[in-house]
Protein backbone atom coordinates (compact mmCIF):
# COMPACT_ATOMS: atom_id res chain seq x y z
CA UNK A 1 0.00 0.00 0.00
CA UNK A 2 2.78 2.44 0.97
CA UNK A 3 4.65 1.59 -2.22
CA UNK A 4 1.58 2.40 -4.31
CA UNK A 5 1.12 5.71 -2.49
CA UNK A 6 4.76 6.61 -3.09
CA UNK A 7 4.43 5.83 -6.79
CA UNK A 8 1.25 7.92 -7.07
CA UNK A 9 2.85 10.79 -5.15
CA UNK A 10 5.87 10.67 -7.43
CA UNK A 11 3.65 10.81 -10.51
CA UNK A 12 1.74 13.80 -9.09
CA UNK A 13 4.97 15.67 -8.33
CA UNK A 14 6.26 15.01 -11.84
CA UNK A 15 3.00 16.27 -13.31
CA UNK A 16 3.14 19.43 -11.20
CA UNK A 17 6.75 20.02 -12.22
CA UNK A 18 5.83 19.61 -15.89
CA UNK A 19 2.97 22.12 -15.58
CA UNK A 20 5.18 24.66 -13.81
CA UNK A 21 7.86 24.22 -16.49
CA UNK A 22 5.37 24.75 -19.32
CA UNK A 23 3.80 27.81 -17.67
CA UNK A 24 7.23 29.32 -17.08
CA UNK A 25 8.06 28.90 -20.75
CA UNK A 26 4.76 30.49 -21.73
CA UNK A 27 5.72 33.76 -20.06
CA UNK A 28 6.67 36.38 -22.68
CA UNK A 29 10.42 36.97 -22.83
CA UNK A 30 9.98 40.68 -23.44
CA UNK A 31 12.33 40.59 -26.44
CA UNK A 32 9.42 40.94 -28.86
CA UNK A 33 7.06 43.87 -28.33
CA UNK A 34 3.65 43.15 -29.94
CA UNK A 35 1.36 45.81 -31.34
CA UNK A 36 -2.41 45.82 -31.73
CA UNK A 37 -4.06 44.97 -35.04
CA UNK A 38 -4.14 47.90 -37.45
CA UNK A 39 -6.42 47.44 -40.47
CA UNK A 40 -4.74 50.37 -42.23
CA UNK A 41 -1.43 48.51 -42.30
CA UNK A 42 -2.07 44.75 -42.12
CA UNK A 43 -3.05 42.84 -45.26
CA UNK A 44 -2.44 39.76 -47.40
CA UNK A 45 -0.75 40.86 -50.61
CA UNK A 46 -2.33 38.14 -52.72
CA UNK A 47 -5.10 35.53 -52.80
CA UNK A 48 -4.12 32.17 -51.38
CA UNK A 49 -4.30 29.32 -53.89
CA UNK A 50 -4.06 25.72 -52.73
CA UNK A 51 -4.73 22.12 -53.67
CA UNK A 52 -5.76 19.24 -51.46
CA UNK A 53 -3.30 16.39 -51.05
CA UNK A 54 -4.83 13.02 -51.85
CA UNK A 55 -4.08 10.43 -49.20
CA UNK A 56 -5.69 7.34 -47.68
CA UNK A 57 -4.46 8.31 -44.22
CA UNK A 58 -7.16 10.48 -42.51
CA UNK A 59 -4.50 12.75 -41.01
CA UNK A 60 -2.73 13.34 -44.31
CA UNK A 61 -6.04 13.91 -46.10
CA UNK A 62 -6.45 17.16 -44.15
CA UNK A 63 -3.30 18.61 -45.70
CA UNK A 64 -3.15 21.02 -48.58
CA UNK A 65 -0.30 22.45 -50.63
CA UNK A 66 0.29 26.09 -51.54
CA UNK A 67 0.33 26.57 -55.30
CA UNK A 68 1.73 30.10 -55.17
CA UNK A 69 3.76 32.10 -52.64
CA UNK A 70 1.82 33.97 -49.95
CA UNK A 71 2.88 37.22 -48.32
CA UNK A 72 1.38 38.88 -45.25
CA UNK A 73 2.28 42.36 -44.05
CA UNK A 74 1.55 42.59 -40.33
CA UNK A 75 0.43 45.55 -38.25
CA UNK A 76 4.03 46.27 -37.24
CA UNK A 77 4.97 46.25 -40.95
CA UNK A 78 6.93 43.00 -40.63
CA UNK A 79 6.73 40.76 -43.70
CA UNK A 80 5.78 37.09 -43.48
CA UNK A 81 6.16 34.82 -46.49
CA UNK A 82 5.11 31.25 -47.24
CA UNK A 83 6.68 29.63 -50.28
CA UNK A 84 4.82 27.72 -52.97
CA UNK A 85 4.83 24.01 -52.13
CA UNK A 86 4.43 24.56 -48.38
CA UNK A 87 2.25 21.91 -46.73
CA UNK A 88 -0.47 23.14 -44.39
CA UNK A 89 -2.45 20.99 -41.94
CA UNK A 90 -3.37 23.24 -39.01
CA UNK A 91 -1.40 21.07 -36.57
CA UNK A 92 -0.14 24.15 -34.72
CA UNK A 93 -3.69 24.87 -33.48
CA UNK A 94 -5.29 22.61 -30.82
CA UNK A 95 -8.19 20.71 -32.42
CA UNK A 96 -10.72 21.48 -29.69
CA UNK A 97 -11.00 24.97 -31.17
CA UNK A 98 -11.77 23.72 -34.67
CA UNK A 99 -15.43 23.08 -33.79
CA UNK A 100 -15.79 26.59 -32.34
CA UNK A 101 -14.16 28.79 -34.98
CA UNK A 102 -13.81 26.35 -37.85
CA UNK A 103 -11.04 24.09 -39.09
CA UNK A 104 -7.79 25.88 -40.00
CA UNK A 105 -7.81 24.29 -43.44
CA UNK A 106 -11.35 25.33 -44.37
CA UNK A 107 -12.49 27.91 -41.80
CA UNK A 108 -12.59 31.70 -42.12
CA UNK A 109 -9.07 32.03 -40.72
CA UNK A 110 -7.46 29.65 -43.25
CA UNK A 111 -5.22 32.40 -44.64
CA UNK A 112 -3.89 33.16 -41.16
CA UNK A 113 -3.30 29.46 -40.43
CA UNK A 114 -1.13 29.23 -43.55
CA UNK A 115 1.30 31.82 -42.21
CA UNK A 116 1.18 30.37 -38.69
CA UNK A 117 1.75 26.76 -39.78
CA UNK A 118 4.69 27.67 -42.02
CA UNK A 119 6.49 29.70 -39.36
CA UNK A 120 5.80 27.12 -36.65
CA UNK A 121 7.55 24.63 -38.93
CA UNK A 122 10.45 26.95 -39.78
CA UNK A 123 10.94 28.37 -36.27
CA UNK A 124 12.83 31.30 -37.81
CA UNK A 125 11.19 33.80 -35.48
CA UNK A 126 10.35 33.53 -31.80
CA UNK A 127 7.29 31.60 -30.74
CA UNK A 128 5.90 34.79 -29.17
CA UNK A 129 6.11 36.70 -32.45
CA UNK A 130 4.80 33.76 -34.50
CA UNK A 131 1.73 33.36 -32.30
CA UNK A 132 1.20 37.13 -32.24
CA UNK A 133 1.14 37.36 -36.03
CA UNK A 134 -1.48 34.60 -36.08
CA UNK A 135 -3.86 36.83 -34.10
CA UNK A 136 -2.99 39.77 -36.34
CA UNK A 137 -3.58 37.76 -39.53
CA UNK A 138 -6.83 36.34 -38.14
CA UNK A 139 -8.18 39.88 -37.91
CA UNK A 140 -6.93 40.66 -41.43
CA UNK A 141 -8.65 37.48 -42.65
CA UNK A 142 -11.98 38.74 -41.33
CA UNK A 143 -12.36 37.26 -37.83
CA UNK A 144 -13.90 39.45 -35.13
CA UNK A 145 -11.99 40.44 -31.96
CA UNK A 146 -13.26 37.69 -29.66
CA UNK A 147 -12.59 34.93 -32.18
CA UNK A 148 -9.09 36.19 -32.95
CA UNK A 149 -8.40 36.51 -29.22
CA UNK A 150 -9.63 32.96 -28.63
CA UNK A 151 -7.32 31.53 -31.28
CA UNK A 152 -4.45 33.61 -29.94
CA UNK A 153 -4.97 32.26 -26.42
CA UNK A 154 -5.16 28.77 -27.90
CA UNK A 155 -1.74 28.98 -29.53
CA UNK A 156 -0.10 31.17 -26.88
CA UNK A 157 -0.91 28.76 -24.06
CA UNK A 158 -1.18 25.45 -25.92
CA UNK A 159 0.58 25.89 -29.26
CA UNK A 160 4.19 24.86 -29.96
CA UNK A 161 7.10 26.75 -28.41
CA UNK A 162 10.80 26.69 -29.24
CA UNK A 163 14.12 28.21 -28.24
CA UNK A 164 15.96 31.01 -30.06
CA UNK A 165 17.96 28.44 -32.02
CA UNK A 166 14.79 26.72 -33.24
CA UNK A 167 14.84 23.74 -30.87
CA UNK A 168 11.29 22.56 -30.17
CA UNK A 169 10.57 22.60 -26.43
CA UNK A 170 6.86 21.84 -26.40
CA UNK A 171 4.65 20.61 -29.21
CA UNK A 172 0.97 21.53 -29.54
CA UNK A 173 -0.95 20.55 -26.41
CA UNK A 174 -4.41 19.09 -27.05
CA UNK A 175 -7.07 20.18 -24.57
CA UNK A 176 -10.64 18.97 -24.08
CA UNK A 177 -13.65 20.61 -25.72
CA UNK A 178 -15.09 21.66 -22.36
CA UNK A 179 -12.02 23.78 -21.63
CA UNK A 180 -12.09 25.25 -25.14
CA UNK A 181 -15.75 26.15 -24.69
CA UNK A 182 -14.96 27.94 -21.41
CA UNK A 183 -12.24 29.89 -23.19
CA UNK A 184 -14.68 30.84 -25.95
CA UNK A 185 -17.23 32.03 -23.40
CA UNK A 186 -14.56 34.09 -21.65
CA UNK A 187 -13.46 35.72 -24.92
CA UNK A 188 -17.04 36.51 -25.92
CA UNK A 189 -17.58 38.22 -22.57
CA UNK A 190 -14.28 40.10 -22.85
CA UNK A 191 -13.84 40.90 -26.56
CA UNK A 192 -11.77 44.05 -26.10
CA UNK A 193 -8.78 42.66 -24.21
CA UNK A 194 -5.44 43.99 -25.41
CA UNK A 195 -2.54 41.78 -26.46
CA UNK A 196 -0.78 42.54 -23.17
CA UNK A 197 -3.86 41.60 -21.15
CA UNK A 198 -4.25 38.37 -23.11
CA UNK A 199 -0.63 37.38 -22.50
CA UNK A 200 -0.96 37.93 -18.76
CA UNK A 201 -4.13 35.89 -18.31
CA UNK A 202 -3.83 32.92 -15.98
CA UNK A 203 -5.04 29.67 -17.66
CA UNK A 204 -6.68 28.78 -14.35
CA UNK A 205 -9.51 31.12 -15.39
CA UNK A 206 -10.80 28.48 -17.81
CA UNK A 207 -9.02 25.35 -16.64
CA UNK A 208 -10.84 25.54 -13.30
CA UNK A 209 -7.74 24.71 -11.22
Amino acid sequence: MRKKLKVRLGMVLLAIAAVVFVLRLRSPSGEFVPVEYNSAVAYFSNTIKTEWIRATDPEASRQFRLLEPVEYIASNQSIWQAQAGSIIDGASIPRAFWTIVGAPTTGPYRDASVIHDVYCDRKERSWEETHWVFRDACRAAGLGPWQANLLYLAVFHYGPIWTDDGTLQQNTIQIDEKTAAKMAEFCQENPDLSIDELQNLDPKIWEGL
